[in-house]
C-alpha cells in the first residue's frame, strides 16, 4: 500500500470518528434537569445515533479493505489459483483438516471459511464440486447445489453405509433417517453418464448389488470394499460390474465381494486388483482369472491377495495347457497367499517382457519346488533385471521360510517368501544362489540365518556365490551359531596362491539368543580360521561380551 492511500485511510477516519464525536457532544444532555421532552430533541439524538452508526459501519468497511490489500500482499495470496486449488485438492484427500471423521464437504467449507480470496477460489472452481459423497455417518450436503457449481465436470462417487437401497428400510424412524441418502442417491444417479469413478464401502451384499449395478458406461474407476466376516445378508448371486457395460474401466479395486467379469469388456483396464475374496460358491476360479487377463491386453498392474481360487478339474486343466497370455505392459504382479497350483499356473501362463515388480508371497503352505522353479524361470529375465536395479537385498531363512527381497530407496522391486518342504530346501537355495544375481550397486546385503538343523551340514555350500558380497550376517540360537560360523569361515584359494575370506564386505555381525558362543569363536570366523575353535574364554569373559548377544562391527 503506498503512502498516500494510507494518508488517505488515516485522514478520513480520523475526520469520520472527529464528527461523530462533535455530534455526540453537541447532543449530549449535562444534567437529569435538562432531559429533552420534546420529539424533536428525540429525533435529534435518533439521527445522531444513526450518524454515529453510520461512521462506524464505514470506517469497519474501510478496515476490512485496508485488510484484504494488507492480505494481497502475503506469499500465499502471490501464488496463482492453479497452485492454490492444487494445494486444496491435497488438504481435501489428506482427511486431516477438522475432525478425523469430516466429509469431504465439511473439509471444503473449513478451507473456505478461511478468507474471502480463499471461498471466491473455491466456488469458481468447479472440479473441486465434483465429488459426491453419501454416507449414513454424515450429514448429507446438497447435492443439487454441488452438482450446479461442478458445471459438467466428470463426478468422483462414493458411498458409505449398509442401508444405501430403499430394500432396507424398516419401519417409519428408520425411513424417515435414511430417506435424505437415498434422495441424494437419487439426484446422483439422474447423472450415471458423468460418473467417472464409484467407491462402495459396505458389509451388506443388497446395497452393493443394487449400486454396482447401475449402467454408468464412462465410469474408468472403481473401488469396493467388502466387510466379509461382518456380513449382513447373503449373495444372490456375484456382481457384473455396472451390468457389463463400463468399457471405459481402467482401475478395479475390489475388496471382499465376489465378482462376474465375464459380461464385461476391460479392453482398456490397467490395474486389476483382488483381495480377500473368500471361499464360496461364488468364489473365483482359474478359468475365470485367464478369461479375464485375456481380455485386458492393457493390464500394467496385477494383484490376488488373500484370493481362494476355485480348483480346476482334470478336463479344464488340460484344456488351459500351454496357454500364453500375453500382457507386454504388465509391470506388477503380485500373488499373496493363494493357492500354489493357481500361482503357479497364472505365473506360467503369462508373457511379461516389461516386469519391474515380482511380489510372490506364501502360496498355501507347501510350495513345491519344481512347480516354483518353472514360474520363476518364465519371468527369470525380468526378475535378474529388477533385482540387479536395486540397490538393497536381504535374505532370510527362518526354518522351512525363505525370505527374499530386493528395493530401490524406498520401493520393493523383488519379494519372494515360500515355505518348501525340508528336503527341498538346500535345492530350492541352490537354484535361488544359480538364478538371482545381486544388485549391481548394493548398498546392503543382509542376511538372516536360522535354517532347520537337517540342512545345516550342507547349507553352506549353497550360500557362497552370495556371500562375498554380504553387508550384514544375523544368526540367532536355532541356527546353531558356533557350527555355523566354522562352517561359514571358510577361505577359499585364489589362482595366484593366495587366500582370500569369503566376506570381505561384511560391516556386522549379530549373533542372539546363544549364551555359550564365545568372543573366541567369534575373532576366529572374523579372522577366516578354518579349524575348529572350541570355547576358550571363560564364562565370565563371555557373558560379559556378548550379554547373550554378540555383535562385531
Amino acid at each position: 500500500m503506498s503512502a498516500s492511500s494510507r494518508s488517505g485511510i488515516l485522514s478520513t477516519t480520523i475526520s469520520l470518528l472527529k464528527n461523530a464525536l462533535e455530534s455526540q457532544d453537541s447532543s449530549t444532555p449535562q444534567t437529569d434537569a435538562n432531559l429533552p421532552e420534546s420529539n424533536s430533541t428525540q429525533r435529534e439524538i435518533d439521527e445522531n445515533i444513526a450518524a454515529m452508526w453510520t461512521a462506524l459501519n464505514a470506517l469497519r468497511s474501510q478496515i476490512a479493505q485496508a485488510a484484504t490489500q494488507r492480505n494481497s500482499l502475503s506469499a500465499i495470496s502471490q501464488l496463482p489459483s492453479e497452485i492454490t486449488i492444487e494445494i486444496f485438492q491435497i488438504a481435501l484427500d489428506s482427511r486431516n483438516l477438522g475432525s478425523g471423521d469430516s466429509s469431504y464437504y465439511e473439509r471444503l467449507q473449513t478451507i473456505a471459511s478461511v478468507s474471502t480470496v480463499w471461498r471466491n477460489i473455491i466456488l469458481q472452481t468447479p472440479s473441486l464440486w465434483s465429488r459426491v459423497e453419501i454416507s449414513e455417518s454424515w450429514r448429507p450436503f446438497p447435492l443439487a447445489t454441488s452438482l450446479k457449481r461442478a458445471n459438467n465436470m466428470p463426478l468422483d462417487v462414493s458411498c458409505h453405509g449398509n442401508r444405501l437401497s430403499t430394500q432396507l428400510f424398516h419401519g417409519q424412524e428408520e425411513s424417515l433417517r435414511l430417506k435424505p441418502l437415498a434422495d441424494e442417491l437419487a439426484v446422483a444417479r439422474l447423472h450415471l453418464p458423468r460418473w467417472r469413478s464409484f467407491g462402495l464401502d459396505t458389509r451388506c451384499p443388497v446395497t452393493a448389488q443394487d449400486l454396482l449395478s447401475v449402467h454408468a458406461p464412462n465410469v474408468e474407476k472403481v473401488q469396493v470394499t467388502f466387510e466379509w466376516e461382518r456380513i449382513i445378508g447373503g449373495w444372490e448371486e456375484p456382481v457384473t460390474l455396472f451390468s457389463g457395460h463400463a468399457e471405459r474401466l481402467t482401475e478395479v479395486i475390489i475388496e471382499g465381494m465376489p465378482l462376474c467379469f465375464t459380461r464385461n469388456r476391460l479392453t482398456g483396464l490397467r490395474v486389476l486388483d483382488l483381495r480377500e475374496i473368500h471361499r464360496s460358491r461364488w468364489a473365483l476360479s482359474l478359468p475365470t482369472i485367464l478369461r479375464t487377463l485375456e481380455n485386458c491386453p492393457e493390464l500394467e498392474v496385477l494383484s490376488l491377495i488373500e484370493c481362494y481360487v476355485a480348483e480346476v478339474s482334470e478336463d479344464q486343466d488340460l484344456e488351459m495347457g500351454g496357454q500364453t497370455i500375453e500382457l507386454l505392459k504388465l509391470q506388477s504382479i503380485a500373488l499373496e497367499h493363494v493357492s500354489s497350483a493357481a500361482g503357479h499356473s497364472i505365473l506360467q501362463s503369462i508373457q511379461a517382457p516389461s516386469l519391474s515388480h515380482f511380489s510372490l508371497v506364501h502360496m498355501s503352505s507347501i510350495s513345491p519346488i519344481p512347480s516354483l522353479s518353472t514360474s520363476l524361470m518364465t519371468h527369470i529375465n525380468a526378475i535378474q533385471r529388477t533385482i540387479i536395479d536395486s540397490d538393497t537385498f536381504e535374505v532370510s531363512i527362518c526354518g522351512q521360510k525363505v525370505s527374499i527381497s530386493a528395493a530401490h530407496g524406498e520401493t520393493t522391486n523383488f519379494q519372494l517368501e515360500v515355505v518348501p518342504a525340508v528336503d527341498e530346501l538346500a535345492e530350492l537355495l541352490a537354484w535361488l544362489a544359480d538364478n538371482l544375481p545381486l544388485p549391481r550397486l548394493a548398498k546392503s546385503v543382509d542376511v538372516s540365518l536360522t535354517p532347520p538343523p537337517e540342512i545345516i551340514n550342507g547349507f553352506h555350500d549353497t550360500m557362497y556365490r552370495w556371500l562375498p558380497s554380504v553387508t550384514s550376517l544375523t544368526l540367532d540360537q536355532d541356527s546353531q551359531p558356533r557350527i555355523m560360523l566354522k562352517r561359514l569361515s571358510k577361505c577359499v584359494q585364489e589362482p595366484g596362491g593366495e587366500v582370500s575370506w569369503l566376506w570381505p564386505n561384511l560391516q556386522s555381525l549379530c549373533i542372539t539368543g546363544d549364551p555359550e558362543i564365545s568372543a573366541a569363536a567369534v575373532l576366529a570366523f572374523l579372522r577366516g580360521r578354518t579349524q575348529s575353535v572350541e570355547s576358550e574364554s571363560s564364562p565370565a569373559s563371555s557373558s560379559s561380551t556378548h550379554e547373550n548377544e554378540g555383535r562385531a562391527d
